[in-house]
């Protein structure tokens, strides 16, 4: 729905009797009058359903490229290819009231950008006045240069950044200027060789995806280890990586204190669950044999050909817990893509 707003423009060449080909394309794509269900609409109007209504704008622009290369070294024939695509969107106007603070506003941000708080590590003891306790424990009071948060936290709970300086963490403090990429890929990629010899013939495509955010936390019942409690629940392996009071100042885990029930600020939507969610995959290998025509004539064939494949062979990513490629689909908890081989053998009569 609503009107678009479309220019390209790009270049094919050639060099080489076509030995070499580029292609090059710029776009951008203007979308006014998106159909959404308006968010400020006065209460004196009497509305029971926010109406629906063409508004807002959103940008999208980017390159498109190629680039092949074939050549022929005796017997050896020789091909390589590559693409790429970058594209990045902007909310131009947007159905919202205009925050206090500009760092709150969707408006010319990308689609899919997170809105959290900014994760400066774990508390430590030296933030805390400490106290022991008639029954040998501790309580923890935040010193007074330490912005406080509506939660009783003590050291091993995420720390968040007090954006407006009031010396409180709330709502206030969220944001979109995190230093996050989109949850949308921005970058798409691929590139791979294949080579032929006297009848053997080989090839490996690599695809990939950057710039990119990935939010561990997008579903904390599976992510979450005792989020309903001990009897309730379980822990992941992964989370033998978190604070513990033997080393109070090693921030260098994957979770923040464990709690023994759900403990809402430790997963607030934040920057200590976000991760670069760039990927470099081996999408596929295949090599074989193709029977030449003299070869096969006797046999009334007219195509002989043998071959072995492998698909999603392998993968390096920032992530480590699961496949990368499964995004911020529910923390992981989806089958992964799977390893296979295939043996073939195609004959043509």
């Amino acid at each position: 729905m609503g009107n678009r707003k479309k220019f390209n423009v790009g270049v094919d060449l050639g060099f080489f009797d076509n030995r070499i080909d580029i292609t090059a394309d710029y776009f951008f794509n203007r979308r006014e009058d998106i159909l959404i269900q308006r968010k400020i609409v006065p209460k004196t109007l009497g509305f029971r359903v926010n109406p629906w209504q063409n508004f807002g704008i959103v940008d999208n622009k980017g390159l498109d490229g190629s680039l092949t290369l074939n050549h022929q070294f005796g017997d050896l024939k020789v091909s390589a290819r590559g693409n790429i695509t970058y594209v990045r969107n902007e909310i131009v106007e947007y159905d919202e009231v205009p925050s206090k603070y500009n760092y709150q506003n969707y408006t010319g941000q990308s689609i899919g950008q997170p809105y959290c708080y900014i994760a400066e590590g774990l508390y430590t003891p030296d933030d805390f006045t400490t106290t022991t306790t008639s029954t040998e424990g501790y309580l923890y009071e935040l010193k007074a240069d330490v912005p406080k948060p509506a939660a009783n936290v003590a050291p091993g709970d995420i720390k968040y950044k007090d954006l407006n300086g009031d010396g409180l963490i709330n709502e206030y403090d969220m944001t979109y200027e995190n230093g996050l990429n989109s949850t949308n890929p921005e970058l798409v990629y691929g590139f791979g060789l294949n080579l032929e010899y006297k009848g053997f013939f080989a090839g490996i495509f690599f695809q990939g995806v950057g710039k990119t955010t990935v939010n561990l936390m997008s579903n904390s019942n599976y992510f979450m280890p005792f989020i309903r409690g001990v009897e309730g629940g379980s822990a992941r392996m992964e989370a033998l990586s978190h604070w513990s009071a033997d080393n109070p100042y090693n921030q260098d885990v994957l979770y923040p204190r464990i709690h023994a029930a759900k403990f809402d600020h430790n997963i607030e939507k934040s920057t200590w669950w976000y991760r670069d969610g760039s990927f470099l995959r081996l999408k596929n290998v295949e090599f074989g044999y193709e029977f030449s025509k003299d070869m096969i004539k006797k046999m009334r064939m007219t195509n002989l050909r043998l071959y072995v494949q492998g698909t999603n062979l392998a993968v390096w990513d920032n992530i480590k817990l699961w496949d990368p490629e499964l995004g911020n689909s529910n923390s992981g908890a989806k089958y992964p893509l799977g390893a296979t081989w295939t043996v073939g053998l195609e004959v043509s009569f």
